[in-house]
């Protein structure tokens, strides 16, 4: 690409210089092999690999070396330090995977940094009886999914009770998501804008009535629909570029979400710049014939190990009838469709009919945004 625009890497020598390199989107970095993703300075044996949850219907593979990873985790507790967590409280995570991570760190002996993980596989009712056994001080998970807890908690007649904040993520806040789980969790709700790809991009700081960005970690662009800078006060698409991400560079790449860059300085003492509004998706969760419903979080992890998906879509047409639209690429074939029905059926746990479809496009909304998961049951 720099190539076709005669560009060096030296001719980039300030944030108004990345104006000249082109968008970058998860289509680009699919068409790519694993190698060709990477640095060519940074081995790719030296690496972990990733896969993003496919929460966009639209999975990744990324690399990341031990510091890469080292980083993007201190951003993350810098935020949550920021946001009154001391290292020796507890924390609890509702977690997408089905299998959830139970090895303590030599950190967590000590006492410091002490983190469960909960699976969103289980029922609402077990979520709350291990958190009831745990006893966090606080409590992170995606917005659909922490109102199931409260909704939950709510019919149990035993409130969870001892939290001093939740920390929210992965999809819109609406007000009304978070007036109920402020009610029910009698704690204040605050909200995170984090991404697989770019970590902890923002956090909401209740002085300065904004979210700070995380801008030493990340380049953020606001941008309109042009391609033109949006002003202060004016919405626009995200695009980051990484300043850890040495594995594998993300340099502008489409988040898929739009916010608001604020007009207000901070007031709290950090000097980083704020955001007004984050507008993000807010996912359908799937009702099932007994009446359980399902977290919008654990459905991508159903994909995660079935080879030759480019992306995917669910929508559920009726109480017991899924149709899974699939993008196919090399790999996808009769053997990998059994895999996806026994990953999906492991999930539902009922007589749900199961119709696996392959187009060539999976169609987006009027807005241009993906919807991964969609239920006409209401």
């Amino acid at each position: 690409m720099f190539d076709e625009l005669d560009l060096r890497p030296g001719d980039i020598a300030g944030i108004e210089d990345l104006r000249r390199l082109p968008l970058m989107d998860k289509a680009v970095y699919q068409g790519l092999t694993i190698q060709e993703r990477g640095a060519d300075d940074v081995p790719t044996g030296l690496c972990r690999t990733f896969q993003t949850s496919g929460t966009t219907g639209h999975p990744i593979r990324f690399l990341m070396t031990q510091r890469d990873f080292t980083f993007r985790n201190m951003n993350s507790a810098r935020a949550y330090l920021a946001s009154g967590y001391k290292p020796w409280q507890r924390m609890a995570v509702l977690a997408g995977d089905r299998m959830v991570n139970e090895k303590r760190s030599w950190n967590e002996r000590l006492g410091l940094w002490r983190r469960r993980e909960i699976s969103s596989w289980k029922s609402p009712g077990q979520w709350l009886d291990d958190l009831t056994a745990w006893k966090p001080h606080f409590l992170i998970g995606r917005v659909t999914t922490l109102v199931l807890l409260a909704e939950a908690a709510r019919a149990s007649g035993h409130p969870l009770r001892g939290l001093r904040s939740v920390f929210a993520s992965a999809e819109v806040l609406d007000d009304a998501s978070r007036s109920l789980l402020k009610s029910e969790f009698g704690c204040p709700v605050l909200d995170f804008y984090l991404s697989f790809e770019g970590g902890c991009l923002a956090w909401e700081c209740p002085a300065c009535s904004g979210y700070h960005i995380s801008a030493d970690m990340v380049i953020m662009e606001v941008l309109r629909g042009d391609g033109t800078p949006a002003a202060a006060g004016e919405e626009g698409e995200v695009v980051i570029t990484n300043l850890h991400s040495t594995a594998m560079p993300l340099i502008r790449y489409r988040q898929g979400d739009t916010v608001v860059l604020s007009t207000k300085q901070p007031r709290c003492g950090r000097r980083l710049p704020l955001l007004d509004r984050i507008y993000g998706r807010k996912e359908d969760m799937l009702t099932l014939p007994s009446g359980r419903r399902i977290a919008p979080q654990a459905v991508p992890h159903v994909f995660i190990p079935v080879p030759g998906i480019k992306r995917w879509q669910v929508v559920q047409t009726a109480l017991d009838r899924l149709e899974i639209s699939i993008e196919p690429r090399e790999g996808f074939d009769d053997s990998a469709r059994r895999l996806l029905r026994e990953e999906m059926m492991k999930l539902l746990r009922e007589d749900v009919r199961i119709d696996i479809i392959e187009v060539p496009e999976i169609s987006r909304d009027p807005s241009a945004k993906s919807r991964p998961i969609i239920s006409l049951v209401r």
